[in-house]
């Protein structure tokens, strides 16, 4: 229970805001904020950038490989930053995706993402949402995921990880996520 507490306040914390500047929504049908590219990452000396959404992605994280990125992939990823950990134990990252209605890895994760983006009028939309499911990890063992998925101006931002435990995955959220 502890753990799980853990990530619901890491999870607020997670990817938070640039700056100031990043904080105008984006029309989910047009280019992106005024115009200009979803897609468009930058890669400065200190990681990747997806400037519209306010995402930042360090190139190293203490405890982590380099950051590996990669970009869009249809129909809905504008790129992921992944992370894996010194033990070979599981992936980590942080994956910017524009909302497209039915569309998803899996039922859970379209009904969230549904939820974030078409909230209901009475309750509003959730803070984040969270998701887990069976991973085998780098080591070869069977351990879990963990997705905690918030939207910041107009853009769907995932962050993940896994391991062999509940505390073991969020420990490793609250470490990339929080850059």
């Amino acid at each position: 229970m502890r753990a799980a507490l853990a990530v619901l306040v890491m999870a607020l914390a997670i990817i938070s805001p640039m700056n100031a500047a990043s904080a105008q929504p984006a029309d989910q049908n047009s280019a992106g904020p005024a115009g200009a590219d979803m897609s468009v990452w930058t890669m400065p000396p200190e990681g990747a950038l997806h400037e519209a959404s306010g995402t930042r992605c360090l190139a190293t994280v203490s405890g982590f490989s380099a950051m590996q990125f990669a970009g869009a992939a249809e129909p809905d990823i504008l790129g992921t930053c992944a992370y894996a950990d010194d033990n070979g134990t599981g992936d980590a990252g942080v994956r910017v995706r524009r909302y497209l209605p039915g569309i998803g890895a899996s039922r859970t994760e379209i009904e969230n993402d549904r939820a974030l983006m078409e909230p209901d009028a009475a309750a509003g939309a959730p803070l984040f949402t969270a998701r887990m499911g069976p991973a085998t990890l780098k080591d070869g063992k069977m351990g879990g995921r963990l997705t905690i998925t918030k939207t910041r101006n107009g853009y769907l931002i995932d962050c993940f990880a896994e391991g062999a435990t509940l505390p073991v995955a969020s420990g490793k959220i609250a470490i990339i996520c929080a850059n």
